[in-house]
Parts: C-alpha cells; sequence; structure tokens
C-alpha cells in the first residue's frame, strides 16, 4: 500500500522506491543491505537471529505504523541490541 494510499498526504514514494534508493546508496560506500517485508512475526524473528549469527554489525529498522500491536517483541530485539 506504500505509495498507493492517499499519495498526497502520505507520498507517492513505494516500498521498492525506498529499497532501490536505499541499496544505491549502501552500495556507494560498499555495505550490504537486505531487507524483509512480512506480516508474519516469526519471519521477522527468525531473520533477526539469522542475520544476528551471520555478521558482525546489524542495523535493523521496524516501520510498525501499520501494525495494531508490536508483532515483534522488544524482549526478541534487546536480545541482541540496544533500544532507544
Amino acid at each position: 500500500m506504500l505509495g498507493k494510499r492517499e499519495p498526497t498526504i502520505y507520498g507517492s514514494q513505494t516500498l521498492n522506491d525506498i529499497i532501490d534508493d536505499l541499496s544505491q546508496t549502501a552500495n556507494a560506500v560498499d555495505i550490504k543491505i537486505e531487507h524483509l517485508q512480512a506480516n508474519a512475526e516469526h519471519l521477522l524473528i527468525e531473520r533477526i537471529h539469522s542475520a544476528y549469527q551471520a555478521v558482525d554489525f546489524i542495523i535493523i529498522i521496524i516501520n510498525n505504523i501499520g501494525g495494531s500491536y508490536v508483532c515483534v517483541s522488544r524482549q526478541t530485539i534487546s536480545n541482541y541490541f540496544l533500544i532507544f
């Protein structure tokens, strides 16, 4: 729905547009990025766990604005990261 729902209010940039922009910026400074959009909590948690085991440094951005609750528990993330 990003970029489709009320573009005069929320803008017309789609998720793919954002991912493309981030990928270009990351490539320019030799950083690898991955993205995951999922409606299933277990997929998000599995990705967090597998990423933590595979690399030395991780930044996770979770946009839960459209959700009715925080789907990935604060405890799951705080096992690995500081939360502000």
